[in-house]
């Protein structure tokens, strides 16, 4: 299996056609439909690699203490926030990987505004973001909300691709992303050394930095580093390299948007190979609304079909898969860069 590259040049088009349109949607979506991963060339974000990567690097050059007060409160007690900001390195686990999450607010006038989850939840999904002060990083709050916001429209435009490709209205799921809960996150995998370089994948024993997995929501847009370690298991359970490629970015399915499409996308199986040097990567994940409630289309149902899905509304799903993300654990040991 080959990971194929998808050109959207065209959709920086002002007067694109619907043929167009219905080109770049095929193409992508078949994609969608056998591989479930692709490299992204002119998908419109307004930066480098590189320059995301220097930016990523430099957060995580912090100090230890700086990175404890943007930690969620699972891991400093004292702190507020309990969604959104740093993780540290947790001992003894198989993903080993520090991180930073911004998601859409930056101001408590804004997430009240927006504010959908009615559920009284361990995690508040729509809080506002944890910065580091311009001082210890200038220009850094700007960038990444920038950053955020080039992704989700790119998120946007993806999804909109998915319901030419249906038929469906181009604007059809514009109301299941308003507001959107969709999440920024920097990360970075040390290289491992000591008993931290014993953790092997069952199947194959390779040192791995991320277990195996498959993305549990939408879509996610990823941008990576050269030092390489992804790889994507293949129909015939081998794994192959998602080796960086200059000037593109990754797309890969989540299992919500499978199950949106009763199974017609496939949701790929994926991991990280521990690697001889740090590895910095950038995920943005492109989410619903808390209330969005989400089941298969109409349109990817054959006659008498069954959906293979009940209903789901998407905060709830967020909200009871927290204990099995490692990001918001709490509990363990962990480590401070």
């Amino acid at each position: 299996m080959s990971i194929p590259v998808v050109d959207l040049s065209s959709l920086q088009k002002q007067d694109i056609s619907e043929a167009e349109l219905k080109k770049v949607a095929s193409e992508l979506c078949t994609v969608f439909e056998t591989v479930g991963f692709a490299y992204l060339k002119n998908h419109g974000v307004p930066y480098t690699t590189k320059e995301i990567m220097n930016e990523s690097k430099h957060f995580f050059g912090l100090d230890q203490e700086n990175k404890k007060n943007l930690a969620r409160k699972n891991f400093e007690g004292g702190n507020k926030n309990t969604y959104r900001g740093y993780f540290p390195l947790q001992k003894g686990d198989p993903s080993y990987k520090e991180g930073f999450e911004i998601g859409p607010y930056s101001s408590q006038e804004e997430a009240d505004k927006n504010k959908r989850n009615q559920q009284q939840s361990e995690f508040d999904l729509e809080e506002v973001n944890v910065w580091p002060s311009e001082e210890r990083l200038p220009g850094f709050n700007h960038f990444a909300i920038d950053l955020y916001k080039s992704c989700r429209a790119l998120g946007s435009r993806i999804m909109k691709l998915v319901a030419v490709y249906y038929n469906l209205p181009h604007d059809f799921f514009e109301s299941f992303f308003e507001p959107s809960l969709s999440t920024l996150r920097l990360l970075h995998y040390p290289k491992r050394v000591g008993s931290g370089s014993t953790f092997l994948s069952e199947d194959d024993k390779i040192p791995l930095s991320c277990a195996a997995h498959t993305d549990s929501g939408i879509i996610t847009i990823l941008f990576q580093d050269d030092a390489g370690g992804l790889q994507v298991k293949d129909s015939t359970s081998n794994w192959v390299d998602v080796t960086p490629i200059e000037n593109t970015i990754i797309i890969n399915l989540g299992d919500l948007l499978s199950k949106w499409t009763n199974g017609r996308f496939v949701s790929t199986l994926h991991r990280v190979k521990a690697t001889p040097a740090d590895r910095y990567s950038v995920p943005f994940f492109f989410e619903p609304s808390f209330d969005a409630v989400i089941q298969p289309l109409s349109v990817c149902l054959s006659e008498g079909e069954t959906p293979k899905m009940q209903p789901i509304q998407y905060g709830t799903h967020v909200c009871s898969k927290m204990d099995t993300w490692v990001e918001y654990r709490g509990g363990v040991e962990v480590e401070y860069l």
